[in-house]
């Protein structure tokens, strides 16, 4: 299709009107013209997508801002939740480790206690068992000896 016959389609379908003036009119002006003209179309069209691109590009830009600036809050949140249950797990830590410090040194000092109390009943068996060397066993005496008779006995 030559350039002619582009600009008679168009100007017939666009005005509607016959394309025989165009024939006897120069054949240059006319396509300077519908050119002009379908440029001009063209440009209005390409603005208003351009606007219609540019105003949802912003509105979703502006939604994408606003999701980041949440998403921003929310890892700042999650990040000082970290940091105080990592100074608890620390505290923790240290509790324990003190506590286990306290067990080992109780264990010795239990240990210890029960090896002074083994001491402590050998010895006392050994004392009880020297005590009753020296004693002497008397047979058929009452124990109960009242007022004088228990001066007669012991003189």
């Amino acid at each position: 299709m030559t350039t002619k016959e582009f600009v008679k389609a168009q100007w017939k379908k666009k005005s509607g009107k016959s394309t025989k003036y165009l024939s006897h009119a120069a054949p240059e002006m006319a396509e300077g013209m519908e050119i002009k003209q379908m440029i001009n179309e063209f440009k209005d069209t390409l603005t208003t997508e351009i606007k219609d691109f540019l105003s949802e590009f912003n509105a979703y830009h502006m939604e994408m801002e606003r999701d980041f600036k949440k998403i921003t809050e929310q890892i700042t949140e999650l990040q000082q939740k970290l940091e105080r249950t990592d100074n608890r797990v620390n505290d923790i830590e240290h509790r324990v480790a003190e506590i286990q410090d306290e067990q080992i040194s109780q264990q010795k000092r239990n240990e210890d206690m029960m090896f002074r109390m083994k001491e402590i009943e050998t010895q006392m068996d050994y004392l009880e068992s020297k005590s009753r060397q020296n004693n002497i066993r008397i047979y058929n005496v009452p124990e109960k000896i009242r007022g004088q008779q228990h001066d007669r006995f012991s003189q």
